[in-house]
C-alpha cells in the first residue's frame, strides 16, 4: 500500500478521498472553505482519476484498484499515514478557522 507523507504540510494537512465527478466537484468546492479560513495548510486529494485544480496542493493519484468508493476512502486515510492531518468528507464545510485542531493532533 501506498503511504503519502502529509509531514511536510506546515502544522496539518487536510486530506480528501474522491472519486467521480459529483464528489470531486464536492471536494473542490470543500478545499475552497478550507482555503478561505486556513489559507496556509496544505490540502491533497487522492483519488484515481485525472483531476487539475489550483486550490489543491497536491492530487496524489491513488485507489486504481479499489472499486468500492467506501473502501476507496478507508484505504486513503489508511494511506495518509501521517501523524498530522485532518480528513474531510468532500461534503464538510469548514465556517471558521479551526487552529485548535493542532493541540489535539
Amino acid at each position: 500500500m501506498t503511504t503519502i507523507d502529509t509531514a511536510a504540510a506546515a502544522d496539518f494537512a487536510f486530506v480528501y478521498v474522491a472519486t467521480g465527478e459529483r464528489y470531486i466537484a464536492e471536494a473542490v468546492r470543500s478545499a475552497v472553505s478550507c482555503r478561505v479560513h486556513m489559507p496556509n495548510r496544505k490540502i491533497l486529494l487522492l483519488t484515481p482519476e485525472e483531476v487539475a485544480h489550483e486550490v489543491f496542493d497536491a492530487v496524489i493519484p491513488f485507489g486504481r484498484d479499489v472499486g468500492d468508493p467506501f473502501l476507496l476512502k478507508i484505504a486513503g486515510i489508511a494511506a495518509a499515514g501521517a501523524e498530522r492531518f485532518v480528513f474531510l468528507d468532500t461534503d464538510t464545510y469548514l465556517l471558521d478557522d479551526v487552529s485548535e485542531l493542532d493541540e489535539l493532533l
